[in-house]
């Protein structure tokens, strides 16, 4: 999703619920991290990956999530995963299959942010 000051993002109950599932995982997390143009609404430092959650009126457009996911990844090496709305309630499965993702982004972690570190106003 495009920046936009006038907009909070992060005033939804699928946002909530995604990062309390993060935190669970034991991951230092970060809230709508910027990666211009865009922000992202969770981001883990240590994996160099952004968590979208991808609610059914806010994300129902594939093609314009996809072109951002591309982006994303050329221009800052950003691995972005997303979690639907209805997937996300489903603690067990989301646990074991996120913890799968989770260490196979881990290897690659710090090449990826080193490689577009001096994009990133913030690093």
């Amino acid at each position: 999703m495009q920046n936009n000051p006038e907009q909070k993002l992060t005033d939804t109950q699928i946002h909530r619920e995604l990062g309390k599932q993060l935190a669970r995982l034991d991951l230092w997390v970060e809230e709508e991290v910027e990666f211009p143009p865009y922000t992202v609404d969770w981001y883990v430092r240590i994996l160099h990956a952004a968590f979208e959650a991808d609610g059914d009126v806010w994300h129902s457009n594939r093609r314009a999530r996809q072109e951002r996911d591309t982006y994303l990844l050329a221009r800052y090496g950003l691995a972005v995963i997303h979690l639907s709305e209805k997937n996300i309630g489903q603690e067990f499965l989301f646990l074991c299959q996120t913890r799968q993702v989770l260490d196979r982004l881990r290897v690659s972690a710090d090449d990826r942010f080193d490689t577009f570190r001096m994009e990133l106003s913030w690093a």
